[in-house]
């Protein structure tokens, strides 16, 4: 994406960013993780534009709720295949999540739940 119509992606952020703030915030509430990636597809900028809107003291996803902020990270490196890369992942959540007694059929029926809402968060 060498040219950017910043008007275009202004406007696309208003309406998109306000999902993975409140999905997010929803995480974080439950699960507290200490950092969110926004990985994916997306060229670079795009990524960087949206994960301001996981700044729950800016974007105020639930009016006035306050959670622990977790740090927002941006990989360098672009996932050419999503599915693939989110399975692969899987493994690794099952394996830490087996170490500290958790059952992973949990976590991942908590990922499934997310991905029937048709959250792309993380794209």
């Amino acid at each position: 994406m060498s040219r950017i119509n910043r008007p275009v992606l202004g406007d696309w952020l208003e309406r998109a960013g306000p999902e993975p703030a409140r999905l997010g915030f929803a995480i974080s509430t439950i699960l507290a993780p200490a950092a969110i990636y926004v990985g994916g597809t997306l060229p670079h900028l795009v990524r960087e534009e949206l994960a301001r809107w996981l700044e729950f003291a800016s974007s105020d996803p639930f009016d006035g709720a306050r959670v622990v902020q977790p740090e927002i990270l941006l990989p360098e490196v672009n996932a050419a295949d999503t599915v693939a890369f989110g399975a692969a992942v899987m493994a690794l959540h099952d394996l830490a999540a087996m170490d500290q007694g958790v059952d992973p059929v949990w976590i991942r029926s908590l990922w499934s739940v997310c991905d029937s809402h048709g959250s792309s968060f993380g794209t």
